[in-house]
C-alpha cells in the first residue's frame, strides 16, 4: 500500500513519545514493503539541501515563528475558502544522506507545503472544515495517516488519525494549552477520520467518555519499540567504561527518570520520594523542561546537582546516550499521573531494566504484571518502592524476567499486524 504520513512530529529535533511513534511507524511500514510518503510544512523547501538543513536543525515552524508562517496562512486562505486543496510539492532527496532527514528510509518520497500545519491549525480557530491537501497525480496514496490529530484531509483518500491521549481534557491542570481550541481541533480531526488508531485501550475509553466518539470507530493498535541489539546487548564492561567516563556513574548504581519535565510526569514528588528513600544511589533526571517546571528546578537548585550529588539533571541527550543510561540503571522510575501509552516503560522492559510506575492511564496495560506499581500521589509509597529496588536483588531480577516477557506482547510484528488490520478496514 501507499501510505501518506504527516511529518509534523517526525521533524522535531528533540523528540517526544509522539515523535518516537511517528518514526517507528514509518520504519515499520517501509520494512514491510509499503510505500511511505511523508509530507511536511517547512518553509525552506528549495533547494533540497537547505530544506534538509532546516528540517534537521530547527524542525517545524513554531508559535514564535509568526513572521514565517503568517504569509503562507494568508496565501492558502483563498484556496481553503473555495474548497480547493493545497498542492504538496515533492522534495528530491536522491543526493541527500538519509540520516539528515530524521531517520526516514532513503526510498521515501518526501513532500512539502510551507507552513502547512500552522495554516491548518490557524484555520481551525475560525472554520469548521479541515484544510484539504493533494499530492501530485503520480503519487496517489491509498491511506492518509495523521500521526496525531490535525485539521487536515486528503479528498478521496481514506483517513486514519492516531489518538495518543487527551491529557489536556482529562487533566486540565497539568497543561497550559488553550483547551477550547485544543478540543475543537481534536473533534474536527476525529470527525473527518474514517478510522481512529488508539495507542491503548485506556486512550480509547477516554475518547469515548470525554469526546463522545463511537467506540466502533476506534481501533486499538498499541505501540512498539524496536531497540537495536547493539544497545540491548551492551556488556557490563562497555557500560562501565561509558558511564564512568561521561557521568562518573557505574552500572546498577543509579535510578533513572526520563521524559519531559511537566506536571503530569510527577517529577517533583519523585524527587521528594528519592530524598526520603533508604538508599545512597542517585537519581538521574533526563529530559527537557516543558511547562510548569519551575518547582522542579527550584528543588534541584536548593539541593545541588553536582557530579557526586544525589540528584543529576540532564536536559537532553541523544537517543544513543539515553539507551546507555537506561541499560546501566538500577531501575526506571516513571510515576506519571497520566499516559496514553508510556514508551519509557516498554523501552526499559525491553532493555532488561526493572520498572517502578503508576497504574494511571495506560501504564498498567503496558506494564502488565512486570512492574512495581505505586500510588503516584503518595510520596512515601514511591520512596518505599525505591528503597526496595535499591536493596532487593532477587526482586529486581524477577521484574527483569517478567519485563522481557511482557515486552514481547508489544513486538514490532504484533504492532504491524494491528496497523495493517486497521488499514484493511477502510482501504477502498
Amino acid at each position: 500500500m501507499k501510505i501518506a504520513i504527516d511529518g509534523f512530529n517526525i521533524s522535531f529535533l528533540q523528540g517526544t513519545g509522539i515523535t518516537t511513534y511517528a518514526r517507528e511507524l514509518v520504519g515499520l511500514l517501509h520494512g514491510a514493503g509499503h510505500a511511505v510518503y511523508p509530507f511536511c510544512g517547512l518553509n525552506d523547501g528549495q533547494p533540497p539541501r537547505r530544506f534538509a538543513q532546516r528540517r534537521t536543525n530547527r524542525g517545524e515552524v513554531g508559535r514564535k515563528d509568526f513572521a514565517d508562517w503568517l504569509p503562507w496562512v494568508l496565501r492558502y486562505l483563498p484556496r481553503h475558502l473555495a474548497g480547493k486543496p493545497v498542492r504538496l510539492e515533492e522534495i528530491p532527496l536522491d543526493r541527500l544522506d538519509p540520516t539528515i532527514i530524521a531517520r526516514l528510509p532513503s526510498s521515501c518520497r518526501l513532500f512539502n507545503a510551507p507552513s502547512l500545519f500552522r495554516a491548518a491549525q490557524a484555520y481551525a480557530r475560525f472554520f469548521s472544515r479541515p484544510l484539504d491537501v493533494a499530492f501530485p497525480p503520480d503519487a496517489k496514496a491509498d491511506i492518509f495517516h495523521l500521526t496525531c490529530p490535525l485539521p487536515l484531509r486528503m479528498p478521496g483518500v481514506p483517513t486514519v488519525v492516531t489518538l495518543h491521549d487527551i491529557i489536556p481534557l482529562a487533566l486540565p491542570g497539568t497543561t497550559d494549552v488553550n483547551l477550547r481550541h485544543y478540543r475543537k481541533m481534536m473533534e474536527m480531526s476525529f470527525a473527518g477520520a474514517d478510522l481512529i488508531f488508539a495507542v491503548s485501550e485506556s486512550a480509547k475509553q477516554d475518547a469515548v467518555r470525554i469526546l463522545g466518539i463511537d467506540p466502533h470507530k476506534i481501533h486499538v493498535t498499541y505501540q512498539a519499540v524496536d531497540i537495536e541489539a547493539a544497545y540491548r546487548e551492551k556488556t557490563k564492561e562497555e557500560l562501565a567504561a561509558f558511564l564512568d567516563k561521561n557521568y562518573g556513574l557505574e552500572p546498577g548504581g543509579y535510578f533513572l527518570f526520563y521524559g519531559a519535565v511537566e506536571p503530569k510526569k510527577n517529577v517533583l514528588r519523585l524527587l521528594q520520594a528519592m530524598e526520603a528513600a533508604q538508599t545512597a544511589l542517585p537519581l538521574l533526571v533526563v529530559g527537557r523542561n516543558a511547562w510548569l517546571y519551575r518547582n522542579v528546578e527550584t528543588f534541584l537548585a536548593k539541593r545541588g546537582r553536582s557530579r557526586t550529588g544525589k540528584f543529576r539533571r540532564l536536559p537532553y541527550v541523544p537517543f544513543e546516550t539515553l539507551m546507555f543510561l537506561l541499560k546501566g540503571a538500577r531501575a526506571l522510575i516513571f510515576p506519571s499521573l497520566y499516559e496514553g501509552f508510556g514508551i519509557p516503560v516498554l523501552e526499559a522492559m525491553s532493555m532488561g531494566i526493572p520498572v517502578i510506575t503508576s497504574r494511571c492511564g495506560a501504564l498498567a496495560e503496558v506494564g502488565g504484571d512486570a512492574a512495581h506499581y505505586i500510588d503516584p500521589y503518595d510520596i512515601s509509597d514511591i520512596a518505599a518502592a525505591i528503597s526496595r529496588l535499591a536493596s532487593d536483588d532477587m526482586y529486581a531480577a524477577k521484574l527483569v524476567c517478567l519485563g522481557r516477557a511482557q515486552a514481547e506482547k508489544f513486538s514490532p510484528s504484533n504492532y504491524l499486524r494491528r496497523v495493517e488490520e486497521g488499514y484493511a478496514r477502510i482501504h477502498r
